[in-house]
C-alpha cells in the first residue's frame, strides 16, 4: 500500500515550501512537486484498492475509475463497487479546489506565476506600528498601503516617483494570482488537510491500512 507514502511525499514538499518564499524560483520547484504529489494521492489509492480487492491489475497497467468498476462488477466484488463510487465522490469534491487544475498547469504547461506580497511594519518592532503591504511583480512595486508609502533603498523611487526606504520589519509572502489575500502555503496546507481526511476516511470506511 502506497497511499500514505504518497501523502507523506506531499507533506514533505509542503514543509519545504516554507523555507523558500524569499527565493521564488526554488519555491516554484517545490510547489510543482507538492501539487504533483498531492493530486497523485488519489491515483495511488486507486491502485492500492485494486490490489486490496485482487482485481488483477499491476502498477504497470493503465487503471481508470471505469476500468476499476468494470473489473469489480465482473468479479462480483460489491465492496470494490462501493469503493469506486465513494472514490469518485471524493474526486468531485477535490475538483472544486483550485489546486486540482493547477497541478495540470504546473506539470504540462510550466510554472504558475506567483504574486509576491511584502508585509511590513513601521514602528518600534513586530508587535506595534502601522501594517501595510506592497506587491512586487517582476521587480515592479505596486502599493497597497494602509498608511505611509512603503520604502526601499536610499534614493530609490517607488510608485508615482515616491521615495522608497527600508521598513523596520518586512515579511514576504507568495500568493496565487487568482487567490488574492491568502498565502499560497496556507492554501496548500488546507488542501493537504483535506486530502489527509480523505485518506483517513478511506481507511475507516473500508477497514484497510493504506
Amino acid at each position: 500500500m502506497d497511499t500514505r507514502k504518497k501523502l507523506r511525499e506531499a507533506c514533505y514538499f509542503l514543509n519545504e515550501l516554507t523555507g523558500y518564499e524569499q527565493q521564488p524560483e526554488i519555491f516554484d520547484f517545490y510547489m510543482s512537486a507538492f501539487l504533483h504529489a498531492w493530486r497523485g494521492v488519489m491515483d495511488v489509492m486507486l491502485y492500492d484498492f485494486s490490489e486490496y480487492y485482487a482485481l488483477g491489475f499491476t502498477r504497470e497497467d493503465e487503471l481508470r475509475s471505469d476500468i476499476f468498476e468494470n473489473a469489480a462488477q465482473r468479479d462480483k466484488c460489491s465492496d470494490g463497487v462501493k469503493f469506486i463510487h465513494w472514490w469518485l465522490s471524493k474526486q468531485d469534491t477535490l475538483r472544486i479546489n483550485p489546486l486540482w487544475r493547477k497541478r495540470n498547469l504546473s506539470t504540462h504547461r510550466g510554472y504558475l506565476g506567483m504574486a509576491a506580497h511584502v508585509y511590513y511594519l513601521s514602528g518600534s518592532g513586530a508587535t506595534s506600528g502601522t501594517i501595510s503591504r506592497y506587491v512586487a511583480h517582476s521587480g515592479v512595486i505596486n502599493v497597497e498601503s494602509s498608511g505611509a508609502y512603503p520604502v526601499a533603498g536610499h534614493g530609490a523611487l517607488g510608485v508615482m516617483g515616491q521615495p522608497v526606504i527600508q521598513p523596520d520589519f518586512a515579511s514576504k509572502r507568495l500568493e496565487f494570482g487568482d487567490i488574492p489575500g491568502k498565502n499560497a502555503i496556507d492554501v496548500c496546507s488546507d488542501a493537504y488537510r483535506d486530502m489527509e481526511k480523505i485518506v483517513e476516511e478511506a481507511e475507516k470506511t473500508f477497514k484497510v491500512s493504506l
